[in-house]
């Protein structure tokens, strides 16, 4: 019901009353202002060109004044309504459908004056002159709480635009110096000279700005300046609002004006501090106090209105609305925003409270404390948790704290708050523990849980002290170690006991170390203790022998140095001793580049012989007493060379070889060094051709091995590198020459796989080749030498390549070999396999002079306007040739076509003439046209449509009639053969036609 009343009814009415009151008060506009309404006789005074200003903005532009823009309003005539009722508005500046109100500053001259701009779409309606005094009084004290529109401190773009320079047709631009008012702290003498600190009202704060002094205004300069005109303020004192804030210049003032016109005076106003209250709780009494009091029977008139409300508080209701005393019901949670206004006899103000209720406090219920696991049993020496996560609470659980109730005797004190009680090595035992959980509002909760402890089996340990010791003096030292003790829990503490007094370090240690024995027999005891006070003993015995041999020593010279070449290296091992005489000596080789001869290797010098090489020789010698008492030494012989020479690489100078050849080598096994050759590497020169393939890896030997090698210049440096890193080099050519047999070599392809093609195949075709081959007189005994059998990459088939060879070792022509051996194939085939292709391997057709042979596949590249001739290729030697000229067989064609239309052209003239022949000889014999007088019998003639059937003679031809009857002839003039055509023919006439 509050929302309807105050969002429809309310509106739909004040919208009613406004746009009647804005026409009265347009048409009562007199030349006071626009808001004063005066009598009729003041009619005639109307100016509105001198109030309202369309296309047009501030003089002073965002110094003319206080801009406060006011929403919800669409149209300029709501604007001044807003701005009347306000009596520190001055001008209405409507712009881009907003309405901005502005309090104008009187310290600019004339910065609310109306400039033209005819780029802004705007409406400037002044409603009131701004008066000196009270205006910047006003200006300066003002805050946005005291306005009835909500109060943006935001400059209309078009202003802004405008700000810096304003010109008019009339008026030449002004420029703007003041963009800020001088801030001040109230006491301080910080303003300049005619000015003074002045404070914002209802603020406690000491900063202030610097206004003029009383009868001082600023210039355009901005310095403050003498009034020309002077105005009679009566500043209202200063005092306290009711909600506790001090206020300067509340501006009750009355401003001196036109005579007869009302000034309307601003209450002060006051709905109390802000609300707050809690549902259930949904009811409250606000009330309002004004100052100054209503004085000689004045009554103030008091209206509240909710200016916004929590969605769903429709169902508000309100008590007391026209009084100052304001009740407000049936609340739900939310915040709601209330407007006092309070008007008077030519007075009025406003204020604003806000109420905000709180939802009910929640109903808060105890936590629920839960420990996983509940009951638990666990090995003493393992470690156990408690969780208490699981615990609830319908809000937020603040606390946990976890304590013992009961358990075992123990220096140990459980005191936890985390969510999860961790313990280990606890005493054997049951234990109970608590859960103590808190909420967020205070509440607890506990629970507890059993824990039951389980003391573990100890098994006692297993102690050992280790095997005896038997030392002979003058050792007089011994150390025993008890290492090799075991317990299943682990050892605590070791202790050695001994039973005579000797010198020991280490007695509760694992090992014990024994110093100046003497001669005698000594046993420890060693007592080990686990970490469950289980303990054990384990005895040892030591042995102390005197003195009776000392062991022998073994000399040599440790380290030696030989230079090669050298036959043998000495080992000396004369410098050895032993207190009653060596007894024997053994020397023996441990390592080196080469395994070496010992001679005497049982005397105290030997000699190492064989092969020596350049490194590092070990060899031991060992010692042997009387009593079979040993000492080792070891000896290094390091064998170095002599100044070591760099290798002479020989690649085997130049070589020239004759095609057919399957396998070239090239031999620098002639390189030397004087202590041997490391490596060997042929490298292909880059200006050699790059055919052929190396085989076997021989480019990292000392022979070269080529294959598939064709016509021209090979060229391959040599490189040999020793054992010290020295290398040298050397280059061999390598010269392949084109011979007349290569030109007769012939290949063969033969539809078969090399992979099943065995040794006794290639005999077989060889020997049924060398058949075919002897059957012409010529070749009757020749040999066929296959020279090498391949597979072809693309097809997959053997290639086999050979040539012919007469009884005195020369080679048979390969092109006469060719065309033998294809007719003989081609008439009788005794080859085992069919034969793809058979041709020389150096193509040798010479493409009639007007092109190129390709020599793989050996046909023919003809020159441009040359071409095979495709009779011989086809039908006669099926061999690719260039025999005829392009320009001669188009030509050839050409004539061809035209004599081939010729004939068929004669022949079918010749037919036409013939026929014509035949056609004359026919006899046509005519008669008369037989005149028809009756109608009847002219209708019963129809008349045929000239067309195709229409005879070239008006007369009717009969075949049949007498030759007794006579002939008309019209006499008419010749038509050359040609008549006219006839409109129609009867129908007898074209039955005549048809018969002849």
């Amino acid at each position: 019901m509050l929302g309807q009343r105050f969002s429809k009814g309310g509106r739909m009415l004040a919208s009613n009353i406004l746009i009647l009151w804005i026409i009265t008060l347009l048409c009562q506009v007199t030349s006071q202002d626009i808001c004063s309404l005066g009598s009729e006789s003041d009619v005639s005074d109307l100016d509105f060109d001198s109030i309202i200003f369309d296309n047009s903005v501030p003089k002073g532009a965002k110094n003319a004044g206080r801009f406060h823009k006011a929403r919800q309003i669409d149209r300029w005539e709501d604007c001044v309504v807003v701005c009347c009722v306000d009596e520190e508005c001055n001008l209405v500046y409507f712009f881009n459908n907003t309405c901005y109100l502005i309090q104008c500053n009187v310290s600019v001259v004339d910065g609310c004056e109306p400039v033209g701009n005819p780029h802004v779409n705007s409406t400037l309606v002044v409603v009131r002159k701004p008066d000196s005094t009270a205006q910047t009084s006003s200006f300066i004290g003002m805050t946005s709480s005291e306005t009835s529109w909500t109060s943006v401190y935001l400059l209309p773009p078009a202003v802004s635009d405008n700000s810096k320079t304003h010109s008019t047709p009339d008026q030449p631009a002004t420029t703007d110096h003041h963009d800020a008012v001088q801030t001040c702290e109230y006491g301080m003498q910080e303003c300049p000279e005619n000015e003074k600190c002045s404070l914002r009202g209802s603020t406690r704060s000491r900063h202030g700005v610097c206004v003029c002094v009383d009868h001082y205004q600023r210039d355009a300069e901005g310095v403050c300046q003498p009034e020309t005109e002077k105005s009679s303020t009566t500043p209202a004192p200063s005092g306290e609002k009711p909600g506790g804030g001090k206020q300067e210049d509340v501006p009750t003032e009355k401003t001196t004006a036109k005579p007869g016109t009302p000034t309307a005076t601003r209450l002060t106003v006051s709905a109390g501090e802000n609300k707050v209250l809690q549902l259930p709780e949904n009811s409250i009494t606000l009330s309002a106090f004004v100052m100054p009091k209503a004085e000689g029977g004045e009554e103030y008139h008091y209206e509240w209105s909710l200016v916004e409300l929590p969605q769903g508080a429709e169902t508000a209701t309100m008590e007391g609305k026209n009084a100052n005393s304001f009740k407000l019901s049936n609340l739900i949670a939310g915040l709601y925003k209330l407007k006092v206004l309070v008007t008077g006899d030519n007075k009025f103000g406003e204020a604003f409270v806000n109420v905000t209720v709180l939802p009910p406090k929640r109903q808060n219920q105890p936590p629920v404390a839960i420990i996983k696991p509940k009951t638990q049993q666990v090995k003493s020496e393992n470690a156990f948790i408690l969780d208490g996560s699981d615990s609830t609470d319908d809000d937020t659980i603040k606390s946990y704290h976890w304590e013992e109730i009961s358990g075992p005797l123990s220096d140990r004190t459980i005191d936890d708050d985390t969510q999860m009680l961790k313990l280990k090595d606890m005493p054997p035992g049951f234990y109970v523990f608590r859960l103590t959980v808190t909420d967020s509002d205070g509440a607890t909760n506990s629970t507890k849980a059993n824990v039951t402890v389980i003391k573990e089996t100890d098994y006692p340990p297993k102690a050992n002290a280790g095997s005896p010791a038997v030392i002979h003096l003058p050792q007089k030292s011994v150390t025993l170690c008890g290492n090799a003790s075991t317990d299943d829990k682990g050892i605590a503490s070791y202790e050695w006991i001994k039973k005579m007094m000797i010198m020991a370090q280490g007695v509760r240690t694992v090992c014990l170390q024994l110093n100046n024995l003497e001669v005698g027999d000594y046993t420890f005891t060693l007592k080990v203790t686990d970490t469950g006070g289980n303990t054990a003993t384990s005895d040892v015995h030591v042995y102390v022998k005197p003195e009776t041999n000392r062991p022998p020593e073994a000399k040599t010279a440790g380290q030696i140095t030989v230079t090669l070449p050298v036959e043998g290296i000495v080992l000396d091992g004369l410098n050895s001793t032993d207190d009653k005489g060596v007894l024997s000596y053994k020397w023996k080789q441990t390592s080196g580049p080469t395994t070496l001869t010992l001679t005497s290797s049982d005397q105290a010098v030997a000699m190492a012989t064989g092969t020596i090489d350049a490194g590092e020789y070990q060899f031991t010698l060992t010692v042997t007493d009387e009593e079979e008492q040993t000492a080792s030494q070891k000896l290094k012989v390091i064998v170095k060379k002599n100044e070591n020479h760099p290798p002479v690489a020989q690649a085997g100078g130049e070589r020239v070889v004759l095609l057919p050849v399957s396998m070239v080598t090239l031999d620098g096994s002639a390189s030397s060094d004087d202590h041997g050759i490391a490596s060997y590497l042929w490298e292909r020169d880059p200006h050699s051709l790059a055919a052929g393939e190396v085989v076997n890896s021989s480019d990292h030997r000392a022979v070269l091995q080529l294959v598939n090698l064709v016509a021209g210049r090979y060229v391959f440096t040599l490189t040999i590198t020793d054992e010290q890193g020295l290398s040298s080099k050397d280059t061999a050519s390598l010269l392949v020459k084109s011979g007349d047999d290569f030109k007769n070599l012939l290949e063969m392809v033969l539809d078969t796989d090399i992979h099943h093609f065995a040794e006794e195949d290639k005999l077989s075709v060889v020997k049924q080749l060398e058949l075919l081959v002897r059957q012409s007189p010529k070749l009757s005994e020749t040999t066929v030498s296959v020279q090498s059998t391949e597979e072809e990459m693309s097809t997959g088939y053997l290639r086999l390549t050979f040539f012919v060879q007469t009884k005195d070792s020369k080679t048979a022509s390969g092109v006469d070999l060719v065309r033998l051996l294809r007719d003989k194939l081609d008439s009788d085939s005794i080859l085992s396999y069919r034969i793809v292709s058979l041709d020389t391997v150096v193509c040798q057709n010479n493409c009639s002079g007007h092109g190129q042979c390709d020599q793989r596949t050996k046909l023919c590249h003809c020159e441009a306007f040359w071409m095979p001739n495709v009779f011989k290729v086809a039908v006669y030697e099926r061999e690719s040739n260039c025999e005829w000229s392009i320009l001669y067989v188009v030509i050839v064609c050409f004539l061809i076509i035209i004599g081939a239309i010729a004939g068929v052209w004669g022949v079918i003239c010749c037919c036409r003439s013939k026929r014509c022949r035949i056609k004359t000889r026919k006899r046509h014999r005519y008669s008369l046209l037989r005149e028809v007088d009756d109608d009847d019998d002219k209708n019963k003639l129809e008349l045929m449509p000239k067309g195709k059937i229409q005879n070239s003679s008006v007369m009717i031809s009969e075949s049949d009639f007498s030759s007794e009857e006579e002939t008309l002839f019209v006499s008419s003039k010749p038509s050359n053969g040609h008549l006219k055509p006839l409109n129609g023919v009867s129908r007898q006439h074209f039955k005549a036609k048809l018969k002849t």
